[in-house]
């Protein structure tokens, strides 16, 4: 039986560790992180963790099937390592990263359309934790100004469809009439857009992990919202923590 120690394991998957950290390199150069600096962390998580990664190429006996799975491994790691190299950049608490939902964004948009509102922030139901509430006080503004800013990312026809929706109260029957297409279909392409403005707000929060499926035990890691104010607005939503 082979021995799968860590540098048999460089020496078989090394490419696949160069080839992720160049992915991520890429994408941190903007906080002063490279190739070089996300390969270095491979090797110390794939020290780290070499006898949890012997026992799985043990399980795993496809060697592609394992590279696949390391490879997620390591984008996972990744994605956690340019959390903390961009808080040191911006200077944002790891702890204080907030992750937007859909649902949210519905009950932000049209306050985001409403200059007014800017200044009339939810109040909470007698000074406990608020009921769908995202943000209040200075938060507040921080906090629609985050949704404004994404919004400007997304392109013209998609901005078109949210102000519809969100600003002038458009039904998804009178959208769905007026475009010639079944209801399903527009409430489908309303998600998408709201998913496209999440992902500018940084995604999805990340899903645990998934101990049924052993090769592919994480259902996907995001990076977070890059609006400092979500340190303090995360406790004032229901179930988000």
């Amino acid at each position: 039986m082979t021995t799968h120690t860590f540098e048999a394991l460089w020496v078989e998957y090394e490419p696949i560790v160069h080839t992720v950290a160049y992915e991520y390199g890429n994408k941190g150069h903007r906080f002063g992180a490279d190739t070089e600096d996300f390969r270095q962390e491979f090797i110390a998580w794939m020290l780290d963790n070499e006898d949890w990664l012997a026992g799985k190429r043990e399980e795993i006996e496809d060697p592609e099937e394992f590279g696949k799975f390391l490879a997620r491994c390591l984008r996972n790691e990744g994605a956690d390592y340019m959390v903390d190299i961009r808080d040191q950049a911006g200077g944002q608490p790891r702890r204080g990263a907030y992750w937007y939902t859909t649902n949210e964004l519905k009950f932000l948009l049209p306050n985001m359309f409403d200059p007014e509102k800017w200044h009339e922030p939810p109040q909470s139901d007698g000074g406990g934790r608020g009921r769908g509430i995202p943000s209040e006080g200075g938060n507040w503004i921080a906090t629609l100004a985050d949704v404004a800013s994404a919004f400007e990312k997304l392109n013209a026809d998609d901005q078109d469809l949210l102000r519809k929706f969100h600003e002038y109260g458009y039904r998804n029957k009178d959208m769905a009439e007026a475009d010639g297409i079944t209801e399903a279909s527009m409430s489908y392409r309303h998600s998408a857009v709201l998913k496209r403005l999440l992902k500018h707000l940084g995604g999805p929060k990340p899903r645990h992990m998934r101990p049924d499926d052993k090769y592919d035990p994480w259902r996907g890691r995001h990076a977070v919202s890059n609006s400092q104010a979500r340190a303090m607005t995360a406790s004032y939503y229901d179930g988000e923590s």
